[in-house]
């Protein structure tokens, strides 16, 4: 099935530009008549998402453009470059466990890893077996009692393990 895409910037203030947008969406229409809407994210991937109905509800400031294919492929490489700014400027990373009453050490809740980047965030991801790394705010929901558990520091050398474990999950 090939599908028509349709594809949209959303320009800001601070991003006024199509050639540099903050954010690029695309839509169809299914055989039902029903529009999808997807936008590139900061996990690199296409998403679904309502960006294009909210900034036209007003619900979101800045305007929509319509884009060429073209352009939505150059801001998937913006996007990453985007993505790679934020990266440590040493290369290093923290890595931990979330453990809970029901997550222990030996059967966590996530494997995160944190650094701060080079703008001077505190940044997170969580591993996943099917998409690898991806931003996560275990900390956060931790650190303000929104989420039970506590993190648990492990060595770089124990991340396969757990990654280990993680994909063995798939396959039970």
């Amino acid at each position: 099935m090939n599908i028509d895409y349709r594809y949209f910037a959303r320009v800001t203030q601070t991003r006024p530009s199509t050639d540099d947008p903050a954010i690029v969406c695309r839509q169809w229409t299914d055989h039902d008549g029903v529009t999808h809407e997807e936008c590139y994210t900061a996990d690199l991937r296409w998403e679904r998402g309502c960006t294009v109905h909210h900034v036209r509800s007003g619900r979101l400031d800045g305007e929509i453009h319509p884009v060429t294919e073209e352009v939505a492929r150059r801001f998937e490489e913006i996007q990453a470059a985007r993505v790679r700014g934020y990266e440590p400027a040493d290369g290093r990373y923290s890595y931990s466990v979330v453990v809970t009453n029901l997550h222990p050490v030996d059967g966590p809740r996530a494997l995160l890893r944190t650094w701060r980047s080079p703008q001077g965030y505190s940044m997170e991801q969580s591993w996943t077996a099917t998409a690898g790394w991806l931003m996560s705010n275990y900390k956060y929901e931790i650190d303000f009692d929104h989420l039970d558990g506590e993190l648990v520091g492990i060595s770089e050398e124990d991340v396969v393990r757990y990654q280990d474990l993680y994909r063995s999950y798939l396959t039970d």
